[in-house]
């Protein structure tokens, strides 16, 4: 399997051949032009398989940046985002509401960008207002990555997928939340890593396992929250914009697990593009 990513935002990118043709040069000029163009977003060529049995990957992770004092995607603690709307559905209304917008604006230059999806009903309307604006443009961010991804390969023998990933800090050991009953998961079905060695690159096996997470929360628990919680929110995307037939859906769950130290920047989850 060969995960691959493709330009974005209209450069002008040579053909995308199979993924066990894609040279080096060409695989740097993909991270290197998705950088300049969505300077919001950190892309990182990942060397290892992500599940056992993969062999020979092109694995590419994406995450939103924040600069050193600026606010991190979740708050200390939370796994939801700060916004007038917590729940998925409304969240992934929202981030369909800026796929259409952004389609209307792309197909101005290129008529057939994400041809037969159906943005004729106009881009509807969103109340969703976010508390910090850099966490809108991150969503926003992974969203056009989603859609010009689909479009460099609509009309192959390809199959796409997400893989989700959170991350957390340290938050003291005696660090205990409720649950968001707007974000309730109880149990969360995720991919477990099979390396021992958390300083290390996983791999992930490919059955999946269903983790129970009580309420209260702890800090070992943030991860796959925050994890779960995007799924949801990119699941409710796919279905509202009417493309889960054209990708694999729902997104997956890996396993990830808090650092042992204070650190905001792992406030944040990752998101895992996979061609297959």
């Amino acid at each position: 399997m060969r995960p691959v990513f493709l330009a974005l935002m209209a450069i002008a990118m040579p053909a995308i051949a199979h993924a066990q043709n894609l040279s080096l040069e060409h695989r740097r000029q993909v991270i290197d032009n998705l950088g300049r163009l969505l300077p919001q977003i950190e892309f990182t060529e990942v060397g290892s398989p992500i599940f056992d049995g993969d062999s020979d990957p092109f694995v590419v992770r994406m995450a939103p940046i924040t600069n050193s004092g600026e606010p991190q995607l979740f708050f200390p603690g939370d796994y939801t985002i700060a916004s007038s709307a917590i729940e998925p559905e409304a969240l992934g209304n929202h981030l369909c509401h800026l796929a259409k917008q952004f389609i209307i604006e792309e197909r101005k230059a290129r008529a057939n960008f994400m041809d037969g999806v159906d943005v004729s009903a106009g881009v509807g309307k969103s109340e969703v207002k976010f508390e910090i604006g850099l966490h809108e443009r991150a969503l926003e961010g992974i969203v056009r990555g989603i859609l010009y991804l689909y479009d460099s390969f609509a009309g192959s023998d390809w199959s796409f997928e997400l893989l989700v990933i959170g991350a957390a800090d340290r938050a003291g050991p005696n660090f205990s939340r409720s649950l968001d009953p707007r974000a309730h998961f109880d149990e969360i079905l995720a991919h477990p890593p099979i390396a021992n060695d958390l300083t290390q690159h996983e791999i992930y096996d490919r059955a999946t396992e269903k983790f129970a997470i009580p309420d209260p929360y702890s800090n070992d628990d943030l991860p796959l929250l925050r994890a779960e919680y995007m799924k949801s929110i990119f699941d409710n995307f796919l279905v509202r914009c009417n493309l889960e037939p054209r990708i694999q859906r729902p997104p997956r769950v890996l396993r990830g697990h808090p650092i042992a130290e204070t650190q905001p920047e792992a406030r944040t989850v990752s998101v895992y593009f996979y061609v297959k």
